[in-house]
């Protein structure tokens, strides 16, 4: 059986990071980040929160 992410052409995962967004620190402030988490090994960053979620 074939591993549909290498159908699809994704990156296979090596290992992930997480980065916390908050007022101090924003997608443009984790741009500079990537090539060194690059350098760590890290294939795929996961995030939150991006959205603010609405109360109720």
């Amino acid at each position: 059986m074939s591993d549909p992410r290498r159908a699809s052409g994704a990156a296979p995962l090596r290992a992930t990071a997480r980065l916390q967004f908050h007022e101090g620190f924003t997608l443009d402030d984790a741009v500079p980040l990537v090539p060194y988490l690059a350098r760590l090994g890290i294939s795929h960053l996961y995030a939150s929160p991006i959205l603010k979620a609405r109360p109720g």
